[in-house]
């Protein structure tokens, strides 16, 4: 059996605390939540619920080919309630992947992008469902690259990916990387609030209390996602909360299937099972295989442990494990509001390869992202997005604001 250092529970304990907000909107902790899920497998094998591609895909959503009838209707649209997932009898979600049923926040954003599809079809209605699928697909993608990761990395990394087209660690072979899935990618951990508001007429939740999996979702909680992405212009989108070393100690007591699970530590553990490198080795051992790194992005070892990580007696910045030395690194060197470079350098490394090697994908045919081509959509959806980005400009080409407006209209519409 794994012996843990002494210093993992006080180490767990002191960083369940509350934080504070950030300028990112509390929707993008769970749009990473939904690229997490579509394309890292499920560690629980009771739980596992499809073969996971490392491609980002959105087979979460599709399923890996249109095999399973009960996803979709005669004309290819998604199958959903009026607020909820379409489930069985007894609560079941229908969809290729449970865990977007985790939390009730989780599962109605796959909802979410259940209706993107199902407004491609009612847009262009030759398009097939094949065409509506690539549509939301490259949508998807276009959302990751234009809006999420333009406000999540650091800025330099950032244009060395997807500006540039330079990619620099090459991590994503056969498999995903341990690094990027039981270290970099669970930043979002940090970012999730310790209560949310729903829609204007909902009190708030606890975070606790939002993880109900397998069960229908009731009317009050549906939610509004203008509250969510920054689509309200009186200040009463949510943010969250920042990328940092704390975290809502609600997620000390999350509710899952077959237990409950404190994020915190499971986190922790699960790094040092999977033998990872401490922070401090792994921003070693990349600046030892390239040097420049230092220079155009910034990488560096962090000198010294900060915050409340400095009261866990006998922790050395040097033994600081991965996930959390990731953490330190975005409060540290951006104040939490993004990744520092090393998060930046993982997490833009796999997800640059997992949208390029897609199928579909916004790649070209060359294997590059180009940022000003044009989105390659079919018209209808093209014409209502040019309309909407002209509306609200936003710092990437097109971001969830416009979706969230394009999905509140047809929400809106007469069935």
């Amino acid at each position: 059996m794994l012996a843990f250092p002494n210093w993992l529970d006080d180490l767990a304990t002191a960083m369940a605390r509350r934080s504070l907000v950030s300028r990112i909107h509390a929707g993008y902790t769970y749009l990473g939540q939904m690229i997490s899920h579509d394309i890292v497998p499920n560690s629980s094998a009771i739980e596992a619920s499809r073969v996971v591609s490392s491609e980002l895909s959105l087979n979460s959503l599709y399923g890996a080919v249109r095999t399973h009838t009960d996803y979709f209707d005669g004309h290819g649209r998604f199958r959903t309630a009026a607020h909820d997932l379409y489930r069985t009898d007894s609560g079941v979600a229908i969809i290729p992947e449970q865990r977007n049923d985790g939390n009730i926040i989780t599962a109605q954003l796959h909802r979410f992008w259940q209706q993107i599809h199902n407004i491609a079809i009612a847009l262009d209605p030759g398009d097939k469902f094949a065409g509506a699928r690539e549509t939301t697909v490259k949508l998807f993608q276009l959302i990751v690259i234009e809006d999420y990761l333009k406000q999540i990395l650091h800025p330099p990394v950032y244009e060395q990916y997807f500006v540039h087209n330079q990619p620099r660690l090459h991590l994503l072979r056969e498999v995903m990387p341990p690094v990027f899935t039981q270290a970099a990618f669970r930043f979002g951990h940090s970012m999730v609030r310790g209560h949310y508001r729903l829609s204007d007429e909902s009190p708030e939740h606890f975070i606790e209390d939002l993880f109900l999996p397998s069960r229908p979702i009731a009317p009050d909680l549906a939610i509004d996602w203008r509250l969510f992405f920054g689509v309200t212009g009186d200040g009463a989108a949510q943010r969250a909360n920042r990328i940092d070393t704390l975290i809502e100690p609600g997620m000390e007591q999350i509710d899952r299937p077959h237990s409950i699970v404190n994020i915190i530590r499971r986190n922790l553990e699960r790094g040092f099972e999977a033998g990872l490198p401490t922070g401090t080795q792994y921003a070693n051992q990349l600046l030892a295989a390239e040097p420049s790194l230092a220079i155009g992005l910034g990488l560096r070892p962090l000198p010294i442990l900060s915050g409340n990580l400095r009261r866990v007696s006998g922790l050395a910045i040097d033994e600081l494990p991965l996930w959390p030395y990731i953490l330190l690194e975005a409060a540290t060197t951006n104040r939490g509001e993004r990744l520092g470079p090393l998060g930046s350098l993982v997490c833009a490394d796999v997800l640059y390869t997992a949208i390029r090697d897609a199928t579909p994908t916004v790649f070209s045919a060359g294997g590059e992202y180009e940022p000003g081509a044009p989105f390659r959509l079919p018209a209808g959806m093209t014409r209502q997005l040019d309309a909407l980005i002209q509306r609200f400009p936003a710092s990437g080409r097109i971001c969830m604001r416009h979706l969230v407006e394009l999905y509140a209209s047809a929400e809106r519409a007469p069935a």
